[in-house]
């Protein structure tokens, strides 16, 4: 099970940045949440809480939710900076963690990706809505992932970068790429509001208390401080009492969460809050040990284990089961999660201190073992065991694949290759495993430049073959020409040359003794002047 470490240290939870903290706990605030239209999830968070008080039946309670999500990947005109399709993934599989309690599996709708190349939209959605608008998946939860993730309007009221949000009125998210990884809760934060949940805050959603009061720091916050206004800086909302007699016409109108005046924001990461403050209702004074910093819906960030309430699950529930939520539900059921890494086949080196050399660099037929459930294969290859570079060559497979030629790899250099599998709904193994099952191999000088348009066909029968049995191979040749047939292992080595063949116009089938071959996974190599195609072969007993 991957750990939830859903923040990192330089990002505040969900939606906003800010500049790092000095010891003194200062800041520079220079973020904000880009989700507005406060009233709208309001609105709808009150028609749940009003079923919810009707009480939740055993088929709500115990039914598995599948549900959909397009994700729109966005790029260049060019094509180039879209996010790539193993970190959406990763984090489908984070956010499927975080709502595993509440009986949510989120998976790719049709089992795809949208891809859309628009410079406007990738740097600047905010001012592209009608064209995501034409974009939309009308039975999915429809996400936008692009370089910014600016809403329509203009900037956020702290002047700040904003990082996701849900707008309500066009009922989408729009994330920055940079959120879309294998630890980020940002979505997760983001499908609480698409679900009716407001921040823990509300009302304090673009300010907080130290700004409010004029503090220069939280450090200068006096124990017992009397908070002096009855509504929020919102100028509308009733500041929630600590003591939760208000909770449900104050803050969040949620029962079970805290009185939150957006204290995260600005505070020292997920250090114990230690401030005695003084709500404006009599004599209430916030406990401490009641105080919890771990809500999705916060922003205090660096805490492990973040969680939904009981309560607002069982709104979340409700709105799922609304009219209004009508159009993600179907009877579509995802495969199920793929189990298993790709077992890699050629290049394979058991020892990856001692990399394989490959030749010829510029013609690699990658292969690896089908996986059980996957639907479709992620194969990426890097001068790095990071897959991070900008030379990085990444190919999006169907299940039913298991071999990719590349033709471009240069020569003398040490590669890294790995395959990330996938079932049709996008549910996916621990990302970390995944990253840990790569092999590593070394391109020589000899190239493959020659095309072999001759041959228009290689097939090789039975496959698998018995040991000790003949092997038959069938060429199609467009002309007569001359090919050397050697068998190698999955590291390279040549195990059996079966010497020069005349090939004729036509089809060619050629007898291949396999005598004293042990069983195991090797390749056919056919080569005619320097080019070469090779089949795999499995020899079993």
């Amino acid at each position: 099970m991957l750990m939830k470490q859903v923040f990192t240290n330089t990002l505040f939870m969900l939606c906003f940045v800010t500049a790092a903290f000095a010891q003194d706990n200062t800041m520079s605030l220079n973020g904000g949440c880009g989700t507005k239209d406060f009233d709208l999830i309001r609105d709808r968070l009150f028609e749940n809480r009003y079923e919810l008080e009707k009480g939740i039946t055993a088929e709500e309670r115990g039914a598995t939710r599948y549900i959909p999500i397009k994700f729109h990947l966005i790029a260049k005109a060019d094509k180039t900076g879209r996010v790539s399709e193993q970190k959406v993934l990763e984090n489908l599989c984070q956010m499927n963690i975080d709502y595993a309690d509440q009986g949510v599996v989120f998976y790719l709708s049709g089992g795809t990706f949208s891809y859309i190349d628009n410079d406007a939209m990738y740097s600047d959605p905010g001012k592209t809505a009608q064209l995501m608008q034409n974009k939309r998946d009308g039975k999915a939860i429809n996400v936008f992932v692009a370089l910014n993730a600016t809403n329509e309007g203009g900037s956020t009221p702290l002047g700040g970068t904003t990082l996701a949000y849900y707008s309500p009125t066009r009922d989408w998210l729009v994330s920055r790429k940079d959120q879309l990884n294998a630890t980020s809760g940002t979505l997760s934060h983001e499908f609480g509001h698409y679900f009716s949940l407001l921040h823990p805050h509300h009302g304090w959603d673009q300010e907080n208390l130290i700004q409010k009061y004029n503090f220069a720091s939280w450090g200068a916050v006096p124990d017992y401080f009397k908070i002096p206004d009855t509504v929020a800086p919102d100028g509308s909302t009733p500041i929630e009492c600590f003591n939760g007699s208000n909770c449900k016409v104050a803050g969040d109108y949620v029962c079970d969460t805290y009185a939150d005046y957006n204290f995260g924001f600005g505070w020292a990461g997920c250090t114990e809050f230690n401030k005695r403050l003084i709500s404006p209702c009599d004599k209430d004074t916030i406990n401490l040990k009641k105080f919890d910093e771990t809500l999705f819906m916060g922003y205090f960030i660096g805490c492990k284990d973040y969680v939904f309430t009981t309560e607002q699950k069982n709104l979340m529930l409700k709105d799922y089961n609304s009219s209004k939520r009508a159009y993600i539900k179907s009877a579509f059921v995802p495969t199920v999660a793929v189990q298993n890494t790709s077992k890699l086949v050629y290049p394979y080196s058991s020892n990856n201190a001692t990399p394989i050399s490959i030749s010829p660099f510029d013609a690699i037929e990658f292969t690896w073992e089908a996986v059980a459930n996957a639907s479709n294969y992620i194969v990426e290859i890097d001068r790095t065991s990071s897959f991070s570079t900008v030379e990085l060559q990444r190919f999006l497979l169907p299940g039913s694949a298991t071999k990719q030629l590349v033709k471009n790899l240069k020569a003398n250099l040490t590669y890294y290759w790995r395959v990330y599998p996938y079932s049709d709904g996008g549910l996916c193994i621990d990302p970390a495993q995944v990253s840990k099952v790569y092999t590593v191999f070394k391109t020589t000088a000899t190239s493959a430049t020659k095309e072999l348009t001759d041959i228009s066909s290689v097939t090789i029968a039975p496959n698998p073959v018995s040991e000790n049995s003949a092997l038959t191979m069938t060429v199609f040749a467009e002309k007569a020409t001359i090919a050397n047939i050697t068998m190698i292992d999955v590291a390279g080595k040549v195990i059996k040359n079966f010497g020069v063949q005349n090939l004729t116009i036509g089809q060619n089938d050629i007898s291949l003794d396999l005598n004293n071959t042990t069983k195991g996974v090797y390749f056919i190599r056919l080569n005619i002047d320097g080019a070469n195609i090779s089949r795999k072969v499995v020899v079993a007993e």
